[in-house]
């Protein structure tokens, strides 16, 4: 299936905090814009898809990441600067297949005034630090659009030292959604097993759609009485797995909208979040090719379970 550009008048509201990451490995150290907002957002803007972030960011965010923003064409939403608190910052330390996260700094939740003249034809709810009151998600509701959920950030805690731990969560807790996104570890969370097949059999129970990544190794998606694995493809020298999962929200949702079709817009979502993973931060987005031809080969190689 080939890839028709989306209109102009297909849009996204992206819900969740902006970030700036520091993000170290044994090779690099850099500082880069980041958060769902950033990552999502761009992926759907190389998609053709119209996109607001309804974030909140703090006094110290620089003007030149506004301005970059700016001509990217990703846009705030009324109300998205904090007037006291300081942008949420994570460290993120890389290294043998982990990520190390530390929470340096948190801004303010988004407010419910944020979603006033909200104009949007699907939702990506991806809190990193629990920013997203049951208010707000219960305000998106009422906009009757497809939405999206990564739950990362409602079973997030943080330490004493702000280093990221898990917490079981009961599932009822979640804002309700047509579609939903977990890796193992936060599947095992939500229904208790770390089986894939078992984690998407029990999320389909209650959402419409699963999709479980597995990081490079594979993806397990669910729908109506259907089981499917999607093998990602190999990429040789990865360099930065920061913000895969939400480059694969970004463009999964947009494809989605625009076709229906759930199967080929997960491999959209796995080629291009794949592919991206040999560049670094922020930049990673906009230095992908060739995902077109990588999303037909993922698509030939799904199977049913």
């Amino acid at each position: 299936m080939l890839w028709k550009q989306a209109p102009a008048y297909l849009r996204i509201g992206i819900f969740g905090h902006i970030a700036i990451d520091t993000i170290s490995s044994k090779n690099f150290e850099i500082s880069s814009l980041g958060g769902p907002p950033c990552y999502a957002g761009l992926a759907a803007r190389r998609l053709g898809c119209d996109v607001t972030l309804v974030t909140k960011v703090g006094v110290d965010f620089p003007d030149e990441y506004s301005i970059w923003l700016a001509k990217n064409n990703l846009n705030f939403s009324d109300g998205a600067r904090s007037a006291k608190r300081k942008t949420t910052r994570f460290r993120i330390r890389l290294g043998n297949d982990e990520r190390n996260l530390q929470l340096v700094s948190r801004c303010d939740d988004i407010g419910d005034s944020q979603l006033n003249n909200l104009e949007v034809d699907g939702a990506i709810l991806s809190p990193i630090a629990g920013e997203i009151p049951k208010s707000v998600s219960n305000k998106i509701l009422s906009l009757n659009v497809q939405t999206f959920l990564d739950p990362q950030g409602y079973l997030r805690r943080f330490d004493k030292n702000g280093y990221c731990y898990l917490t079981s969560l009961s599932f009822d807790k979640l804002p309700r959604t047509t579609i939903i996104k977990v890796d193992p570890e936060e599947g095992n969370y939500l229904v208790g097993t770390a089986n894939l097949g078992e984690i998407a059999s029990k999320l389909r129970r209650r959402v419409n759609k699963v999709i479980v990544t597995n990081g490079s190794k594979n993806v397990i998606i669910a729908s109506e009485n259907t089981i499917k694995e999607a093998t990602v493809p190999r990429v040789d020298h990865v360099i930065d797995t920061t913000g895969l999962g939400d480059i694969l929200s970004g463009s999964f949702l947009t494809t989605f909208l625009k076709t229906g079709d759930f199967e080929w817009s997960v491999c959209v979502g796995i080629a291009f979040a794949s592919l991206a993973s040999k560049g670094k931060g922020i930049a990673k987005v906009s230095e992908v090719s060739g995902w077109e031809s990588a999303a037909e080969r993922v698509k030939e190689g799904m199977k049913v379970l």
